[in-house]
């Protein structure tokens, strides 16, 4: 009775060991088409091999951060890329990007639960191979957390400016909107990757508002015409600075005071010095510039400038002129770029 037992066991540990050989030796059906194992419609998943199981995976994982960057935004050039990957199941990818125009785009990815096949070794090539992936649905649903805040931020900011009845301040809302939002269209850009149904489905009422940002100030712009006056002689120069200040960021214009929403007043004052040197006079200059934007005797926008330099000469006229090319310059300059600075263009 013993014997047939321990018989029956030796029989059981031969046959079970037989099977697990022949289970070692069957190639996995991911090896052959790994795509078929791993639907493109439900994971995003690639392929490694390399002489280590070690280097197998991490080729696995480098292709798969590859393929992500790559592929998260056409537009985008790589200028940067590196791994670090930690315990407990969290692999931490971090990516940082320069597009066309020289600006630094950066997207900061978590994705936990990057999983791995068991390593496969072909004896005939001498390689192992592994495959890492990840589900989309499940990458998508951890990722909505980089985009929440930002998310609420733009909701909010949209609410702000339907609220403000005045242009000049629902454009400063607007442009703290694109700041922000170009960092949120870029992590909509990778969510997409992930999944884009639910991408879609999540994001794309609000994308949709924010890629009408340009067209909808341009048409309140188009509704809000601008008046500008002068209080000096050579009020056609000033006046042409000005007109062509907001007249090249999309303004109307208008040449009568009472259909314009906004009035542009700009006051020169010249300080004027003589000085009698012999039988000539030396003419010197020392102008300051204010310029006020008004809406209904409201003061909407002030910029004033004492210090835009001297002008001399013997001749009155020469003299002027040069006064005048200089302030028309200065306006041009000095008074867009504070105009911006307050709109908060950039």
């Amino acid at each position: 009775m013993n014997f047939f037992t321990k018989k029956n066991i030796t029989i059981m540990i031969c046959i079970t060991s037989s099977v697990l050989l022949f289970a070692a030796k069957q190639q996995p059906d991911w090896l052959k088409n790994y795509r078929e194992v791993f639907p493109d419609d439900k994971y995003v998943a690639q392929l490694g091999s390399s002489n280590s199981i070690d280097a197998a995976r991490n080729e696995a994982l480098n292709s798969l951060v590859q393929y992500l960057e790559v592929t998260v935004n056409s537009q985008v050039y790589s200028s940067y890329v590196s791994l670090e990957e930690n315990l407990g199941g969290v692999t931490k990818l971090y990516s940082q990007s320069q597009n066309k125009k020289d600006i630094q785009v950066s997207v900061d990815i978590t994705v936990q639960a990057i999983e791995y096949t068991e390593p496969y070794y072909v004896k005939k090539e001498k390689l192992w191979y592994c495959v890492a992936f990840f589900e989309r649905k499940k990458a998508f649903e951890m990722y909505k957390s980089e985009i929440t805040p930002l998310e609420f931020e733009l909701k909010s900011l949209f609410e702000l400016a339907e609220q403000k009845d005045d242009l000049f301040e629902k454009i400063v809302i607007y442009n703290k909107i694109t700041d922000i939002g170009q960092n949120f269209i870029n992590k909509v850009n990778f969510a997409t990757l992930l999944s884009p149904k639910d991408a879609e489905l999540h994001y794309s009422p609000l994308i949709e508002m924010y890629s009408k940002i340009d067209s909808s100030i341009l048409n309140k712009k188009l509704k809000s015409p601008i008046y500008i006056a002068s209080n000096n002689t050579f009020s056609s120069v000033i006046n042409s600075a000005l007109s062509s200040v907001f007249t090249e960021n999309g303004w109307i214009v208008n040449s009568i005071p009472q259909n314009s929403i906004y009035h542009v007043i700009c006051d020169v004052i010249f300080n004027e010095y003589q000085e009698i040197q012999g039988s000539n006079v030396l003419y010197s200059f020392f102008p300051s510039v204010k310029i006020q934007i008004v809406k209904k005797n409201e003061i909407i926008y002030m910029y004033e400038n004492s210090n835009i330099g001297k002008i001399l000469g013997y001749n009155y006229e020469k003299a002027k002129a040069k006064l005048e090319t200089k302030i028309a310059s200065h306006i041009k300059i000095d008074f867009l770029n504070e105009f911006n600075t307050f709109l908060g263009n950039k």
